[in-house]
């Protein structure tokens, strides 16, 4: 597989963040856990990524990635499942990466973020972009923040402006996603809105 700048930049993106780990074996194994529900999930984790490491003949090896599970009892319920597909299927069936950026910091209930395609500037153009496009992830303190509309005037170049319900007071986390009506088809990075 390539490596590119951009993919060293999405992989520092994670430092600090808080994400779902899918271990992929050597054999092409999931390692997974369950939720309350009895669905397979990934493991709750913490990424810290030590950067400007050693050089290493192994890039690879020149910035490691520790990785910190979260909960005792996922742990506790991990178990190893063989997957119906193989590894190289399901690469070629992810989600192509989306990079946004905020071009209008938020003011009022507005901002203003830019979508390209990965490691491109390329501008990223939803067919008909809506709320649904931007779920939050998270929210720093209000308990049910929401986009509540999408202006893609823009589109074409990629802009977009979000639109937040008047609950919103304090940071947000988003991301953008599109899908086909029954795939995911791109994601992007999660980003930060600072209210």
């Amino acid at each position: 597989m390539e490596r590119f700048n951009c993919d060293y930049k999405t992989m520092y993106d994670l430092d600090g963040q808080d994400v779902e780990f899918v271990g992929v074996l050597d054999n092409g194994q999931l390692w997974l856990t369950k939720d309350s529900e009895g669905n397979d999930v990934g493991f709750r984790s913490n990424f810290t990524i030590r950067k400007n490491g050693p050089m290493a003949d192994n890039p690879a090896e020149g910035t490691p990635v520790y990785i910190d599970f979260l909960y005792k009892d996922q742990m506790d319920n991990g178990y190893v499942s063989t997957p119906s597909f193989t590894v190289l299927e399901l690469r070629d069936t992810v989600p192509v990466g989306l990079a946004m950026t905020v071009t209008t910091p938020w003011a009022a209930t507005n901002v203003t973020v830019k979508i390209t395609k990965r490691c491109s500037n390329e501008p990223y153009e939803f067919t008909a972009a809506d709320p649904a496009n931007f779920p939050i992830l998270s929210a720093k303190a209000d308990a049910a923040p929401t986009i509540t509309d999408v202006d893609d005037t823009n589109k074409a170049q990629g802009i977009y402006i979000l639109t937040t319900g008047v609950g919103v007071t304090d940071d947000i986390v988003i991301r953008a996603i599109d899908d086909d009506g029954s795939n995911r088809t791109h994601v992007s990075q999660p980003l930060t809105i600072v209210i």
